[in-house]
């Protein structure tokens, strides 16, 4: 049995066209981890819910359904640490992304 928000994030990615090997190149991540996130029993870390929601380009509705279910904060300060360290590591990982893209031109 899978989570709500990995059945959500399989159905958006679905509904884009994007098969797991195409969302998981996007986020430099395997198809075995994009089929593990939506499919495994307790919520993916934050980092890894914010990159599959940019990668999707979701709009708002969307992106408020799968904070609900990730508990994202959507409003206020984001004052716990985990939250933080997640996005610092998003950060890191965008920040690579690019950098490969560069050194690829």
């Amino acid at each position: 049995m899978t989570t709500p928000l990995g059945n959500l994030l399989k159905h958006l990615r679905e509904q884009k066209g994007l098969t797991q090997d195409e969302l998981g190149a996007k986020i430099d991540r395997t198809r075995q981890r994009i089929e593990c996130i939506e499919n495994r029993l307790k919520k993916p870390p934050v980092t890894e819910v914010l990159l599959i929601i940019g990668a999707l380009e979701l709009n708002s509705e969307e992106r408020r359904e799968v904070y609900e279910l990730a508990n994202i904060p959507q409003e206020g300060p984001l004052d716990s640490r985990e939250v933080m360290d997640d996005l610092l590591e998003a950060r890191k990982l965008i920040n690579s992304a690019i950098g490969k893209l560069y050194k690829g031109k």
